[in-house]
């Protein structure tokens, strides 16, 4: 699957991970329908790797696919659609758990 692919070739040392160091991976992932792929499986080898998903749908998406994806349903986002200005009016809400992330990151570290 795509996120099977992610995981095995994005979040690696060799593609510049640095979670052996600590530092939070994290992936957006904007889908516009529905995945061909089976999610379940992947999505729980994301959240076991401690990888944290971000998901924004719009149009189409499945809702409950990318709240299976998601590490946490708080981090699903639905825009009406993928253009700018319904983009940005999602930013301020997307922004919060990632400044609440990093914060937490940093605030562990030695």
């Amino acid at each position: 699957t795509a996120l099977d692919f992610v995981r095995t070739n994005v979040f690696t040392a060799a593609a510049g991970s640095r979670a052996a160091e600590g530092v939070q991976q994290l992936l957006v992932l904007f889908s516009g329908g529905k995945s061909r792929d089976d999610v379940a499986q992947a999505s729980q080898l994301l959240k076991q790797g401690n990888l944290v998903a971000f998901t924004v749908g719009a149009n189409k998406a499945d809702l409950a696919e990318l709240r299976e994806i998601a590490f946490d349903p708080s981090l699903v986002f639905s825009p009406s659609e993928f253009r700018t200005n319904p983009l940005q009016s999602i930013l301020p809400e997307v922004l919060t758990p990632l400044k609440t992330l990093s914060t937490t990151v940093r605030s562990e570290e030695p």
